[in-house]
């Protein structure tokens, strides 16, 4: 089982939105297996392969906490990983749900010292590494002990940006923590940073170039341009390739498509070669 995890301590870049996507695309265009353990407590993953409907979730915002969650593994070492896992209505595509009660449970287990904090998770996804062919973290934007727990298993760490200035910041900040965590995870390192959201104005552009000039081994060229489909699949809920179903899709999907084939490729520099970039 490759690992694999997404973050950026800046929120609001597309990071739930590259998760489910290229999680969905790998389970369902080409066969993997896929685990999706969401570490955000907002659950914004969970959420997308829930039953629940948006607007229900607006009319009755107390619904229940998750009867298992990454929480229960966070917290008890015997907790029977299995339990935790949802099977979602797409074949080779399961998770590890998340709710609000993470948050809680992150103060809960950097006070409890009784066992290694960094490795809670990894201790129990080790139970299913031969069960998947991938499991993919969708992070929170900070540098928490979940989020640490995350990394402390992963493989890789992509990075996706918006090309603002804040994004510069961002960077950064993700590039220290995945530098304090490699003292657990000596395989830790970064798969790339990508762009989502792109629309081709000149401070797009600007922002680009420079991470370009200060990342030039790191930053993929494949950009996800801003798209209708993109808010629709969060509004409804259903992964991106599913609501963008037609033979003419759109630019965005088509570079998750990509961005996906890009993650899978063992000769990553032959792949863009084929891509001309």
């Amino acid at each position: 089982m490759k690992s694999i995890a997404f973050l950026n301590i800046k929120g609001g870049v597309g990071k739930t939105t590259s998760v489910t996507t290229i999680a969905h695309m790998l389970a369902t265009q080409y066969k993997k297996r896929v685990l999706i353990v969401d570490l955000d407590p907002q659950g914004n993953s969970t959420a997308m392969f829930s039953k629940a409907d948006l607007f229900e979730d607006f009319i009755n915002p107390e619904l229940p906490y998750l009867e298992y969650s990454v929480s229960n593994l966070l917290m008890d070492k015997k907790m029977d990983v299995h339990k935790c896992i949802t099977h979602t209505k797409y074949e080779n595509l399961d998770i590890i749900g998340a709710d609000l009660r993470l948050t809680t449970v992150e103060k809960a287990v950097n006070s409890d010292t009784s066992t290694p904090q960094q490795i809670r998770l990894q201790r129990h996804l080790k139970v299913v590494e031969d069960e998947y062919d991938f499991c993919i973290f969708d992070c929170s934007p900070n540098s928490g002990l979940v989020n640490v727990n995350g990394l402390t298993m992963a493989d890789e760490v992509y990075i996706p940006i918006c090309a603002d200035a804040y994004s510069l910041q961002g960077i950064k900040a993700t590039e220290e923590l995945i530098d304090n965590v490699s003292d657990f995870n000596v395989k830790l390192k970064i798969g790339g940073i990508f762009c989502t959201r792109w629309e081709g104005k000149k401070a797009n552009k600007t922002i680009y170039e420079m991470v370009q000039m200060q990342y030039p081994d790191l930053l993929i060229p494949i950009k996800i341009g801003k798209s209708k489909y993109c808010e629709e699949n969060t509004m409804f809920r259903v992964p991106l390739l599913e609501i963008d179903y037609g033979k003419n899709k759109s630019k965005a999907t088509l570079a998750y498509l990509e961005l996906t084939e890009y993650i899978l490729s063992p000769n990553k520099k032959v792949f863009l070669e084929s891509l001309n970039r």
